[in-house]
């Protein structure tokens, strides 16, 4: 067998993934998952780490399974805020860094008492936030009855 033969099994065992059936006497290489790097080696060889059998002979292999992604955390914080002065309007900020993923207020109980704005603010002035430029919640009562704002922060 000349090497462009083995290197055209190999890429077909590569491909094909199925479980070695090696029998004597057939030809067998140790395939590196990470560099394709092949070594010719006899069957029911133990390949070293990072490396899978291919029988040569019939295409078949054991490449082992993908590497799972890594793994991240992010941390979840409630923030609440207070009311601003002489006005209906209460805000909570998330601390630098983190992302404003939602918020909400309420205020007292009963039929007399409402929400009127509920909203992501990009600033210290209340302006209303779009996208990605939120930094945390307000809301205010349509009484100028007392509120408290919540924002729910994430934070790599």
């Amino acid at each position: 067998m000349n090497r462009f033969t083995m290197i055209l099994l190999t890429s077909v065992a590569v491909v094909s993934g199925s479980p070695i059936a090696a029998e004597a006497g057939s030809l067998a290489a140790c395939v590196n998952s990470h560099s394709g790097e092949i070594k010719i080696a006899k069957p029911g060889t133990q390949c070293r780490r990072g490396s899978y059998l291919v029988d040569l002979a019939t295409g078949s292999g054991n490449p082992p399974p993908p590497e799972p992604p890594p793994q991240s955390t992010l941390t979840v914080e409630y923030v609440t805020g207070g009311m601003y002065p002489d006005t209906s309007v209460s805000r909570a900020f998330c601390p630098p860094g983190s992302i404003v993923a939602g918020g909400g207020g309420i205020t007292r109980l009963g039929a007399d008492h409402a929400l009127q704005q509920s909203h992501p603010i990009s600033d210290l002035t209340g302006l209303i936030a779009w996208g990605p430029n939120a930094i945390g919640w307000q809301v205010a009562t349509d009484d100028w009855s007392d509120s408290q704002a919540f924002v729910v922060c994430l934070r790599p």
